[in-house]
């Protein structure tokens, strides 16, 4: 049956024995307060093993609290037909070591938090729209994640204090169709790019593998200190189709477009490139296949085109 709460945990669950099965087939709805900042999500399901089924939850936070939080699943198969979250001061979707996750459908709409974070989990999540609003971190992390992060319609995000979207160390499939994000950096220093991919391994094993693909959409106000968009080791595969505008708006003395130390991979802007501030593209020890085939302003800063550093460019085109 349907289950309905205004505060409080939804539902909770806490060191459920591999080989069980649990389903919640009816509709699960919050409305209400959360249970604080750093507490258990209204949705919290812990160290718990088996197949978890929820059918259709709809949580709206109104106070402050993330809404479903998945932690130390490892062994587990955790399920939603679909879900829609929206919080006034906190996270929507937080999976670490939580086995398998899946997402049917929905939408999420956090403010005050991140929109999903996920840390090493396979996935599987399908969502029509994505926003995330004065995040005191980042608005979407992908963290070790394996399997399929798809975004149908439009993903926002809006002056978070780090990093718009980071994609660290992962072999999934990233896929937003449409993608603004304004704002990112909004607490200054170098670890504020609107978008941030990275391998952290060090070269000694190549974790960052993914693909990150992005239709259109505009990306744009990054404060001063951090690159509008970078790529940090690995050899992610990037088709990226949004505009870039950098330096518009706000002086950044940084990248536009900043690869740098990668294996190999590749990665396609088609999208307009304006950078009316800052260095312009940087290549530096750049292994792979670039190309930048909207129209590529450079023309404020010292905004040019720089290969550094022993760069193996397989194939430039700009």
């Amino acid at each position: 049956g349907a289950i309905k709460t205004s505060a409080g945990r939804t539902i909770r669950m806490d060191s459920s024995q591999a080989g069980g099965v649990v389903n919640s087939n009816g509709l699960v709805t919050h409305n209400g307060a959360g249970n604080g900042a750093g507490m258990p999500g209204t949705i919290d399901i812990q160290n718990s093993a088996g197949n978890i089924n929820i059918a259709n939850a709809n949580l709206t936070l109104t106070s402050a609290g993330d809404a479903v939080k998945l932690v130390n699943n490892q062994n587990a198969t955790i399920q939603f037909n679909n879900l829609d979250i929206t919080t006034s001061a906190g996270g929507g979707l937080i999976a670490t070591n939580s086995g398998t996750v899946t997402v049917g459908g929905g939408s999420i709409s956090t403010t005050g938090g991140p929109a999903i974070f996920i840390n090493p989990t396979i996935i599987d999540l399908r969502f029509d729209n994505v926003t995330s609003i004065n995040s005191p971190t980042f608005g979407i992390r992908l963290d070790q994640a394996s399997g399929l992060l798809a975004i149908s319609g439009i993903t926002t995000i809006t002056n978070p204090q780090g990093r718009g979207i980071e994609f660290i160390d992962s072999s999934a499939n990233f896929d937003i169709a449409t993608l603004n994000i304004s704002g990112s950096n909004a607490g200054g220093g170098a670890n504020g790019s609107a978008i941030f991919l990275q391998d952290t391994s060090g070269m000694a094993v190549d974790l960052l593998t993914g693909n990150f693909t992005v239709g259109n959409g505009l990306v744009q106000r990054t404060a001063d200190g951090s690159d509008t968009f970078r790529i940090d080791s690995g050899s992610a595969n990037v088709s990226f189709g949004a505009n870039i505008n950098h330096g518009v708006g706000v002086n950044n003395d940084n990248a536009a477009v900043n690869i740098f130390n990668t294996a190999s991979g590749s990665a396609n802007f088609s999208g307009t490139v304006v950078a009316s501030d800052g260095t312009g593209l940087q290549f530096n020890n750049a292994d792979g296949i670039y190309g930048f085939t909207g129209t590529t302003t450079l023309s404020g800063g010292t905004a040019g085109i720089d290969i550094l550093g022993g760069s193996k460019i397989g194939r430039a085109h700009v």
